[in-house]
């Protein structure tokens, strides 16, 4: 599964890369089975989009699926403030 969300506006901070900082207009989520055999369970992976609408695999972020609704819930956190 993939789900793209793209910011409204600019981010106060970019994402950092290899080459630096880059400009980010977007994220791409996308869902990764475990492989067989693997002990975990799968992972949400997040990459930031480019102001070219290209995801950068230089600054990736992996969560384990087990460790989702913890992050949510502190995303939900700072969001309420």
């Amino acid at each position: 599964m993939m789900k793209i969300i793209r910011f409204d506006r600019r981010p106060w901070r970019d994402s950092k890369g290899r080459n630096g900082f880059m400009f980010t207009t977007g994220v791409e989520i996308l869902f990764q089975d475990a492989a067989p055999g693997d002990d975990l369970d799968g992972a949400v992976l997040m990459y930031p989009i480019t102001s070219r609408g290209e995801t950068s695999e230089a600054c990736r972020l992996s969560i384990a699926k087990s460790a989702l609704p913890d992050v949510i819930a502190a995303l939900q956190e700072i969001a309420n403030g």
